[in-house]
């Protein structure tokens, strides 16, 4: 049997969790299939007229590239990737399209724009949680015959890691940016360290286009003695700053599963989130997480948690198990594509 060839495409090769987690598919052979990831430009903050030229150019010749490798399938994450699979099916019909969502709703004009036409064109449409399924398809008006499926978004099995620890040390990673609300985390410290001298927290990540304001707003809320920011880090890494920490701090304003929330409960830490997206589905509050209602209450139940141990470890181990035995995203694609072969 001839080994069907898949594309996987993304936009840039930049630090979010999409990108992070297929990366980890990259390479995969089974007797069926095999899989290659592709990205289509140079990741860049830039929106000058001549980067965004540049950036079309880049996505066009790579478009290109993809239709001289003659791919079974082609997998497309993100709008960019949708607006490449429009080419390449143009000029070869034969190859299915799989679009990938990642977001219960469209982040702009132009995702909206591109997925919807995508969505139609679609042999199928998969999604990194039951909440980014159901929500955006709907928003895409996609037929609700095509099949539908959900991929585990858990980059890494990871054990659990954290040292035991009953101080309000705070970790975030991820993007810097305005979807991730890290403003309203800092406010939200703020509150906790003028309670509390030993406080800290930590935040490792990308910068995509809010690094700067958030630096500034830490110096403002005069916390930078308290408050560290670092580049974008390995998983192996980000595992020895989570040791000293107590509590993963993430109040998004959307989200599809959310992976680094997935890591730090896998590593034993106690997330402290907003109740969007896929998150309403695992988190659970007072038993493996602090669902955010607002700075006082919210800060509260820090405090209380840190003088109470036992309950404070039981939440721990919660978050610890509630991904025991979940699959990785390599090994779901893997299982999923096999299938549809």
């Amino acid at each position: 049997m001839k080994l069907k060839k898949i594309i996987h495409i993304l936009p840039s090769d930049t630090i979010g969790g999409v990108e992070t987690a297929a990366k980890t598919s990259n390479g995969i052979k089974t007797e069926k299939f095999f899989l290659v990831l592709k990205f289509l430009c140079k990741p860049s903050n830039k929106k000058d007229p001549i980067t965004l030229f540049l950036s079309a150019f880049e996505i066009f010749i790579s478009s290109l590239k993809i239709v001289q490798n003659n791919p079974d399938f082609i997998i497309v994450s993100l709008w960019k990737s949708c607006l490449a699979s429009l080419l390449i099916k143009v000029l070869n019909p034969k190859t299915k399209i799989i679009l990938f969502l990642h977001l219960p709703k469209s982040m702009n004009f132009l995702d909206y724009f591109f997925s919807k036409i995508v969505g139609k064109l679609a042999y199928q449409v998969w999604g990194d949680s039951f909440t980014t399924i159901k929500n955006r398809t709907n928003e895409l008006g996609i037929d609700k015959v095509k099949e539908r499926k959900i991929i585990s978004f858990i980059r890494n099995k990871l054990a659990k890691n954290v040292q035991p620890s009953f101080q309000p040390h705070f970790i975030f990673w991820g993007r810097f940016h305005s979807q991730k609300r890290i403003d309203l985390a800092l406010k939200f410290f703020k509150v906790v360290s003028d309670q509390n001298k030993n406080s800290k927290f930590v935040l490792i990540g990308p910068d995509c286009g809010k690094l700067k304001s958030l630096k500034e707003l830490s110096k403002k809320l005069r916390l930078n003695s308290k408050v560290k920011f670092y580049n974008s880090m390995n998983m192996n890494e980000i595992i020895e700053y989570s040791k000293e920490s107590s509590f993963f701090l993430q109040l998004s304003s959307d989200e599809g599963l959310a992976m680094s929330v997935v890591e730090s409960m896998q590593l034993g830490l106690i997330p402290i989130v907003t109740n969007v997206g896929e998150i309403n589905n695992y988190c659970v509050h007072k038993e493996n997480c602090l669902i955010y209602e607002n700075l006082e209450v919210t800060s509260k139940e820090v405090f209380r948690l840190i003088n109470n141990p036992d309950e404070m470890i039981n939440l721990r181990n919660n978050a610890a198990a509630k991904w025991a035995y979940s699959s990785t995203y390599r090994e779901d694609l893997a299982r999923t594509l096999d299938e549809i072969i």
